[in-house]
């Protein structure tokens, strides 16, 4: 209904005063010559039926050549315009239909020059503008229909000037890394925090407006849970306060981050249970655990955790049982071990476990049995097995990187052996330490694995090796009928036939390419040799 009476309004504007509408397909000003000529290279068009974007450098100093002109049926791009110190010359304009975007324009001081903007069809936008002290003229904005983003706006200081806009209009509040900004408690952003219908990213701005609790507080009430998320905890006091600033808020919806200069602990965290998207845990130099999470047991999106250098282990994540996007563990340089993961069954993405300086082994991923995606394992110089990975499915993996791991010779665990065998993708294995430096080696290697337990007999010659469809094997001292079996490096038998003679040749075109061995069973004895398939 809301729209429905916007448009009615600006269909009574367009009444008052004749309008023309052109440029379906839009228009770009890049100098001010283009934007001085624009009524006369464009007699009567006051209504602009595409998109307008005005970036000229350092070239446009103002706007005065579009003085005629009220709508915009596409979006309004002001970017990149260093000259620019206001908006005068946009006086006429009542709607865009698209996005506003006003960005990196560094000697925009004010937006005056919009005072009958009522409706913005997409995002607002105000990002990157080094001089911006006010919205005070956008007083008329009443209804913006995509999200609200303002950001790296360092001399800005209030948001007065979105006091009538309709809060429940909006979809997201975005609004971070404006360094002066400490007054947001307008009553726009106050209406949409009491009751968010989106995202909710307010970060690093000035004290009053560094979180939105913050902000709450200055409207007059307390938050619960954000129903959509997000949460940054930037600090030590972001998290030891966390109970305080979400009363009984438990399921964390939308990304969590975690990243701060002088934080500890995550002792505050200890009643959360649920993350409903992100959980990144990120350049927390003074982090040496992740005590506090050990109520947490599913997580909907995806976990990063990097660059941690006092982290040892991931304990405290002990009843998290699996997750939906991918698992990222990177660049925490005193992590000797993942123990804290061992309840961990699946990954519904790719597992990433890179640049660990320390870290030992894998042992504590003992019962993850799927991923979803890709499995990685770079640059951990001092991981000198793959044990622990021996009961991932190997189906559920799509590509394998292993590589640059300086220690690492022992790469032949069932999971990576049976990928081999039958790749479902790409393989990558390279500058690892020998017998696991190249895909070659883990096969042979996989190879002996498979047949360890069986008492070979030299006198079996099998040929060729690799082969494509057949094989021509060689019983000397063998007579009568005997039973030949084939398996495949996970032990599964995939052929079982009775042969005579002491030679002949086999089929084997059916069969994947991979490692197999082929036993011989007759007159009491047990022969037994291996073969590829190409």
């Amino acid at each position: 209904m809301k729209r429905i009476l916007i448009v009615f309004y600006i269909l009574a504007l367009s009444h008052i005063a004749p309008a023309q509408g052109c440029l379906s397909e839009g228009i770009t000003f890049s100098t001010q010559a283009q934007i001085d000529n624009f009524k006369t290279n464009y007699p009567g068009c006051s209504e602009i039926w595409g998109s307008v974007t005005i970036n000229g450098g350092n070239n446009i100093n103002n706007l005065a050549g579009l003085n005629l002109l009220t709508s915009i049926g596409g979006s309004l791009l002001i970017n990149s315009n260093s000259a620019l110190q206001n908006l005068t010359g946009l006086s006429m304009l009542t709607s865009i239909w698209g996005d506003l975007s006003i960005n990196n324009c560094s000697a925009l001081q004010n937006l005056s020059g919009v005072p009958n903007l009522v409706w913005v069809g997409g995002s607002f936008i105000i990002g990157q503008n080094q001089a911006l002290t006010s919205l005070a003229a956008c007083s008329n904005l009443q209804t913006v229909e995509g999200s609200l983003e303002i950001t790296f706006n360092p001399v800005l200081t209030s948001l007065t000037g979105l006091d009538q806009l309709a809060a429940g209009s909006l979809s997201d509040l975005v609004i971070h890394d404006n360094s002066a900004l400490s007054s947001c408690d307008v009553e726009s952003v106050c209406v949409y925090l009491g009751n968010p219908i989106g995202h909710v990213d307010i970060y690093n701005n000035a004290q009053g407006c560094s979180k939105p609790p913050e902000i709450a507080n200055a409207c007059g009430f307390t938050l619960s849970c954000l129903p959509y998320g997000d949460y940054y905890l930037l600090s030590q006091e972001d998290v030891d306060n966390f109970k305080a600033d979400y009363a009984d808020c438990t399921d964390m919806n939308g990304i969590v981050k975690i990243s701060g200069n002088n934080i500890t602990n995550l002792i505050g965290l200890n009643d959360i249970t649920t993350v409903g998207s992100y959980l990144t845990i990120v350049q927390n130099p003074a982090l040496t655990s992740l005590a506090g999470l050990e109520s947490l047991h599913t997580i909907s999106g995806a976990v990063s955790i990097g660059f941690n250098p006092l982290l040892t282990s991931l304990t405290g994540m002990e009843n998290l049982i699996s997750l939906d996007g991918y698992l990222s563990v990177y660049n925490n340089s005193e992590l000797t071990s993942l123990a804290g993961l061992e309840n961990l069954t699946s990954i519904g993405d790719m597992l990433e476990i890179m640049s660990n300086e320390k870290l030992t082994g894998l042992t504590a991923l003992s019962n993850l049995s799927s991923i979803g995606n890709s499995l990685w394992i770079r640059n951990n110089n001092n991981l000198t097995s793959l044990s622990g990975l021996d009961q991932l499915n190997s189906s559920s993996i799509t590509s394998l990187v292993i590589a640059f791991n300086s220690q690492l010779t022992t790469c032949e665990v069932e999971s990576i052996c049976d990928y081999l065998a039958s790749p479902g993708g790409s393989v990558n294995i390279e500058n690892n330490a020998p017998g696991c430096n190249s895909p070659w080696e883990v096969e042979d290697a996989c190879e002996e694995v498979g047949v360890e337990d069986l008492t070979l007999n030299r006198n079996l010659r099998i040929y060729p090796s690799p082969a494509n469809n057949s094989i021509f094997i060689e019983t000397p001292g063998t007579s009568g009928n005997k039973q030949l079996e084939i398996v495949d490096a996970s032990g599964q038998q995939v052929m079982f036939k009775t042969i005579t003679g002491k030679s002949g040749w086999i089929d084997i075109g059916s069969l994947p390419k991979g490692f197999y061995i082929i036993k011989i069973i007759g007159e009491n004895k047990l022969l037994a040799g291996k073969f590829a398939k190409e």
